[in-house]
């Protein structure tokens, strides 16, 4: 009888901790990764080892917040966390959008040579060659706008040329400008000098 109240226990025993205790763990760490608690829910999937899928929800909870981050305009802790995981998932492609929404960003706010560079770190994710693009292609406006305002005509015409006559007001200005290329030469600045007259 001793030896079976002993079995029984051991039993029991072995159940609490290795089927009851790992599931109540697992079942805390998805609640835990379900509501954000990133570090809290990785250290129990680490501690539950090879228990179900414990070691891919460790890959799980990065996953998950570098996509936080990422939501949160904390661009490069994403991009560490995405990189971090290899293949994972699509953790490639979501360092690649990150690059994207930062050009996204940069366009928004009209600083078009950082835009430029982001879209083109994000290759071929979406359209970022063809926004790259656009980036470039109103940094040249901007360089045309520029030589304008400050009457440098020949060479404001110059860019306006290379762009689309669609783009902004591009049409326009080449028509403001043609007449008055003929007049339009090298300058130089000469000192004033004062005569007096005996």
């Amino acid at each position: 009888m001793v030896v079976l109240v002993t079995v029984a226990c051991i039993i029991a025993l072995s159940l609490v901790t290795e089927v009851f205790i790992p599931h109540s763990k697992y079942t805390k760490a998805v609640d835990l990764l379900n509501n954000s608690n990133f570090s809290e829910s990785r250290t129990l999937f680490s501690e539950l080892g090879d228990y179900k899928d414990s070691a891919d929800m460790v890959n799980e909870c990065y996953y998950q917040q570098a996509l936080a981050l990422a939501n949160e305009a904390k661009y490069d802790n994403a991009r560490t966390l995405f990189s971090s995981l290899g293949v994972y998932k699509d953790s490639e492609s979501q360092i690649l959008a990150t690059y994207y929404t930062e050009g996204e960003e940069y366009m928004k706010i009209r600083k078009y040579s950082d835009a430029a560079t982001y879209f083109a770190k994000a290759g071929s994710y979406n359209d970022a060659a063809s926004k790259a693009n656009t980036a470039q292609t109103y940094i040249s406006y901007e360089s045309a706008e520029k030589e304008f305002t400050e009457g440098n005509l020949n060479s404001a015409y110059e860019i306006y040329k290379k762009l689309p006559t669609d783009f902004e007001d591009v049409k326009e200005r080449i028509s403001l400008i043609e007449p008055y290329l003929s007049m339009c030469g090298e300058w130089e600045e000469v000192e004033e000098t004062n005569y007096i007259y005996n």
